[in-house]
């Protein structure tokens, strides 16, 4: 029935305050019953005028329903005059109030993202009053609990809005228990109903219970001692039997003897027993302990303001009297409510003032982090566990332990309870995560000032830092605390110029010697910086003014503007586009330098284009633009695109405009004053279409070794042949193959070589042979004369004469020569690298399977499956004369 609660502090209330609290709030009732020893007046040998007494039993009895009180039977309402032979109530009145009858309570759940509403009670007679308030945060864990806490206050309220209070000599009356006062007329009765309405009317019988069914709340018991009896025996016992009649009392004291014994108006009470004689009080001194007590003065006080403490109890001096309690030896005054009605303590007042209030924990407090030896202690929601200083236990801050054999403050997992951290966002899979670490100093505040609900708002710095040094003089504390110096402060030669945040690995969260990750602010006048780095791989980034230095050091210049370092791998990736630009620009993709030197370079192309066309500098079948014009083309047209923006709406203005927004994800790398790309290894430029290198004016390519240019359709060399421009130091224009070392060698392996010139050709060797050879057939002409070898032929002709000049001829009988030919690889036929397959449909025919077919050798040389594009590659390494099909 009563559920575990999530956190009950005792802070700042005693023991019996504390139980006091827990009960009430429970809506449980306690009451004790005493019950005395058999022995406890009767007299024995050797055991002083009381004999063998004993406290007797005290029991605490708890209870929560009307059925757990005891039961007493029935009573009279009576007077209770000595002549009576049976005790009675002779003094009864009820009191009904208003009261609330229906409470309301709502508390608001983190866990559930909602306010737990719950109500009790309800109106009677056709009128409400309803008791609608906040109980503070989670008050209760489920529905069910916060409607038995909604019950037991309406419960609670209803206990004060009828009660009945009485007084008579009934000596049984004790509180928690029931009896049935009979006699009592239409005034005995209390109904069981809420006091509101027709039905509760005083006079209206009724009730669950039967009338005249009451619970006794409390007794006030009054007991007048035979003081006279007792002081003649004393006498008798210490001087012998007396014959004569007694002595009569001073008169003071007879006359309160005579009233009943009422002491309370006299506060000389010690004085008047003076009275009796200096040697019986002497002779009495120490045999009665009654009277031995009384002597005293704090005994006289007490006897004087007795009755007056019973008159002024709860209420209940107007059902005693000023003067009536002395009439008895002795009376009781007692409230009680209907035996029907469960009791409940009140929480709350007539006025407002909480009774049995938990304890308020004024403003913020600290705490120590802990966990169970690991270096943070946090769950799912990011709750910590901590320990306050004020804590008791085997691992106390305050190194005291706990007066009872429990452990209160282990410094571990165990210790109090789950606490949510505040932090500057918290969202749905957003916000900050800052997670305090263990041994940390904390912050700690109370929603609404109550002790059991604390929540961490912040950490602390504390022990005492390094001069000009990082860590702390104080290591740890006990509870597990660490000292916990900041990382930048006001030293190493400059004021605290330094903002941001640093983490540390996990693992020396405890001794801040680890890696770590930070953002540090550089605040320097005129050397501002912003550093985002980690120690791992040394990988971070820097901007404005840098500088060397870790932790609170302000090292040497490093340079300006950005860097980002790593000793690790890097990517830079741009899904949209990328620029690398040392040019100004107001845009983000502003990219003007480049767009122009592309324009300047497809008219480039385009002149010596149309120039080489006009030379017939071209291979066979080309266009009237090249391929590389339009793929310069389409690159600008994909650099020129925009984007544009608008505001968002919803009162958030800002956003309208347009931006360079570029169709395709290109990367471009643009300077006005220079790129120079390098390495001492190797470099690789690939393109898979177009790619075209040009320069406004020269462009150099150097080697040490090899340079190779090779290609699988063809080469055009064409030189426009321009003037040279002044300081040049070669003038001449042209095409100039030069080989310092080594041969020079232009070979057509497939189809003609020609050299040709519009003025002269010059084959010349400066130092050896130069050879002319041909595997069928020379020709040599010129102006209409030419040389023929043919086969094993000579022919000679000219148009005019042929003149044979020499010293000396010789012509002699048939001979014949072979040429040294160079041996030339034969090629293998056209092939293509890939095939694009579609239907007649123009569908791309995803999975189909291709062959190559070989007609020489009657079967397939290879084969493939096309993409999702239909496209298939070819392994060229296989690729011979091939058909395909």
């Amino acid at each position: 029935m009563y559920r575990k609660r999530s956190l009950t502090t005792q802070y700042g209330e005693s023991d019996l305050a504390f139980v006091e609290r827990l009960l009430a709030e429970e809506g449980i009732a306690y009451w004790f019953e005493h019950e005395g020893a058999a022995s406890a007046i009767a007299g024995g040998s050797g055991s002083g005028a009381h004999g063998d007494a004993t406290l007797g039993t005290h029991t605490l009895v708890l209870g929560d329903h009307p059925e757990a009180f005891g039961e007493l039977g029935a009573v009279r309402h009576h007077r209770s005059d000595a002549t009576e032979r049976h005790d009675g109530v002779h003094n009864w009145s009820i009191a009904r109030r208003w009261r609330p009858v229906q409470i309301r309570r709502g508390s608001w759940d983190y866990k559930a993202l909602a306010v737990r509403a719950t109500e009790a009670g309800g109106g009677v007679g056709g009128m409400t009053v309803v008791d609608d308030d906040t109980a503070g945060p989670y008050a209760w864990s489920d529905r069910e609990t916060g409607h038995r806490y909604a019950r037991q206050q309406a419960e609670a309220l209803q206990v004060g809005a009828q009660t009945g209070q009485g007084a008579g000599t009934w000596r049984h009356l004790r509180a928690g228990a029931r009896f049935q006062l009979v006699d009592a007329g239409w005034g005995g009765w209390l109904g069981s109903g809420t006091g509101h309405g027709d039905g509760a009317r005083a006079g209206t019988r009724g009730g669950t219970t039967g009338d005249g069914a009451y619970t006794c709340l409390r007794v006030h018991h009054c007991a007048r001692n035979n003081l006279g009896a007792e002081i003649f025996a004393a006498v008798g016992r210490a001087l012998g039997p007396i014959a004569m009649q007694a002595p009569a009392l001073p008169e003071a004291w007879a006359d309160d003897v005579q009233r009943g014994g009422d002491f309370s108006s006299s506060r000389a009470f010690a004085g008047r027993l003076g009275d009796c004689g200096a040697n019986a009080a002497n002779a009495l001194r120490g045999s009665i302990p009654s009277v031995d007590a009384a002597l005293s003065a704090d005994a006289s006080t007490a006897v004087a303001t007795f009755a007056g403490r019973v008159r002024d109890a709860v209420g209940l001096g107007d059902v005693l009297g000023a003067d009536e309690p002395g009439a008895y030896f002795y009376q009781n005054a007692f409230e009680a409510i209907p035996a029907a009605l469960p009791y409940r303590a009140i929480t709350v007042d007539g006025h407002g003032v909480r009774r049995h209030p938990r304890p308020t924990a004024h403003g913020t407090q600290t705490a120590i982090v802990v966990s169970d030896g690991a270096p943070q202690l946090t769950d799912r929601d990011h709750r910590i566990k901590v320990q306050f200083p004020w804590q008791r236990g085997g691992n106390a801050g305050n190194r005291l332990s706990h007066p009872s054999s429990d452990d209160n403050a282990p410094a571990i997992g165990a210790a109090w309870t789950w606490v949510r951290v505040a932090g500057p966002w918290a969202g749905d899979n957003w916000g900050s995560v800052f997670v305090p670490r263990q041994g940390q100093e904390v912050l700690v505040a109370f929603l609404e000032g109550d002790i059991d609900r604390p929540v961490v708002i912040g950490a602390v710095y504390n022990g005492q830092g390094q001069a000009d040094a990082a860590h702390n003089r104080i290591g740890a504390s006990a509870a597990g605390a660490t000292g916990n110096a900041p990382a930048w402060f006001d030293g190493n030669e400059h004021l605290a110029v330094f903002t941001g945040i640093k983490s540390q690995q996990l693992a020396e969260s405890q001794g801040g010697g680890g890696g770590y990750q930070q953002l540090r602010l550089d605040d320097t006048p005129g050397q501002g910086r912003v550093q985002a780095e980690t120690t791992q791989y040394a990988s971070g980034l820097t901007l404005g003014h840098l500088k060397a230095g870790t932790d609170n050091v302000r090292g040497a210049e490093r340079g300006f503007g950005v860097e980002l370092t790593t000793q690790a791998s890097g990517a830079l990736r741009a899904g949209a586009g990328l620029l690398l630009s040392t040019e100004r620009g107001r845009q983000q993709l502003s990219a003007d330098g480049a767009l122009q030197q592309l324009r300047q370079g497809e008219q480039l192309l385009q002149g010596l284009q149309d120039a080489a066309k006009a030379q017939h500098a071209t291979l066979p079948g080309e266009g009237a633009a090249l391929p590389a014009q339009q793929a310069l083309r389409t690159l600008q047209e994909s650099l020129q695109a925009v984007q544009r923006g608008s505001a968002p709406g919803d009162g958030i203005g800002g956003g309208e405009g347009e931006a360079p927004g570029w169709s395709a994800p290109a990367i471009v790398a643009s300077s006005p004053d220079g790129i120079v790309s390098v390495t001492p290894a190797d470099q690789v430029w690939a393109a898979g279409q177009q790619a075209t290198l040009s320069a406004e004016q020269d462009l150099q390519w150097l080697t040490q070794g090899e340079a190779v240019l090779a290609t699988a359709g063809g080469i055009v060399l064409y030189a426009h042949g321009n003037p040279a421009p002044a300081g040049k130091p070669n003038q001449e224009r042209g095409i100039a193959l030069h080989a310092a070392q080594g041969a020079v060698s232009v070979r057509a392996h497939k189809h003609l070589a020609r050299v040709a010139a519009l003025t002269q050709v010059t084959i010349a060797s400066t130092q050896a042979d130069v050879s002319v050879a041909a595997g069928t057939h020379v020709l040599a002409t010129a102006a209409g004369a030419y040389l023929r070898l043919k086969g094993a032929d000579i022919e000679l002709g000219a148009p005019g004469k042929i003149e044979f000049k020499a010293t000396r001829k010789n012509l002699t009988g048939p001979r014949s020569a072979s040429p040294d030919l160079p041996e030339l690889p034969k090629t293998s036929g056209d092939f293509a690298q890939s095939f694009a397959l579609f239907s007649l449909e123009g569908v791309a025919p995803e999975g189909a399977k291709a062959i190559l077919f070989d007609p020489d050798q009657r079967g397939g040389a290879w084969e493939g499956q096309a993409d999702a594009s239909g496209v298939t590659t070819l392994d060229v390494k296989k690729a011979g004369r091939n058909g395909a099909r």
